[in-house]
């Protein structure tokens, strides 16, 4: 399967005809995984924060934060009334950069394994 990011899927399609773009070597400096939920509550989508990853070479950088501030103005644009995250044991120390960004504790969630 072709990955967005691979050479391949920077080409463009000219009238049916494929031509070879301009290439840029990039480096992921880190990525987020968001899902957008019908929500009753809200009447409408709820925005779910499922992960954030940052590389070791650019934390400090201010990269998560401009991932989690875009991922916010998105949702907003959306119509969200609501974003959520979940922090788990080996995520609870990320707690006071999340709350930078606004994120509150709500509640508490219950889980139930499937795989068993």
């Amino acid at each position: 399967a072709m990955r967005p990011w691979s050479p391949g899927s920077c080409s463009l399609s000219v009238t049916g005809l494929r031509s070879l773009a301009w290439y840029y070597l990039v480096e992921v400096l880190g990525m987020a995984a968001v899902s957008y939920n019908l929500a009753m509550r809200y009447g409408g989508e709820y925005c779910q924060l499922e992960e954030l990853v940052v590389t070791p070479n650019a934390r400090g950088k201010n990269i998560g934060g401009l991932l989690v501030q875009r991922i916010v103005d998105n949702a907003r644009a959306r119509g969200c009334a609501e974003m959520g995250l979940y922090l788990v044991e080996t995520t609870e120390h990320n707690r006071p950069f999340y709350a930078k960004y606004g994120f509150q504790p709500v509640g508490t969630e219950l889980r139930q394994d499937l795989t068993t």
